[in-house]
C-alpha cells in the first residue's frame, strides 16, 4: 500500500493541513502547532475536507 502525503496549505502559524492519497481516496489531517515550543498540540483526520476539521483538531487534547 502506498500513500502520497503532501503538505496542503497552512492557514497560519499554528495550523497545518496535509492531504493523503490512500488507494482508497483522500484522506485529510489538520495540525494544531504551538508557535512557542513547536509541539503538536492537537490533531484530527478525516476522509473529507469541511471547516469543521480544523475547529476538531483544536479541540483534541
Amino acid at each position: 500500500m502506498t500513500s502520497t502525503v503532501s503538505r496542503w496549505f497552512g492557514l497560519s502559524a499554528g495550523l497545518r493541513l496535509f492531504q493523503i492519497r490512500r488507494p482508497s481516496g483522500w484522506v485529510y489531517a489538520a495540525f494544531v502547532i504551538d508557535v512557542l515550543s513547536r509541539m503538536v498540540v492537537g490533531r484530527q483526520v478525516s476522509t473529507s475536507l469541511c471547516t469543521d476539521l480544523p475547529l476538531d483538531a483544536s479541540e483534541v487534547p
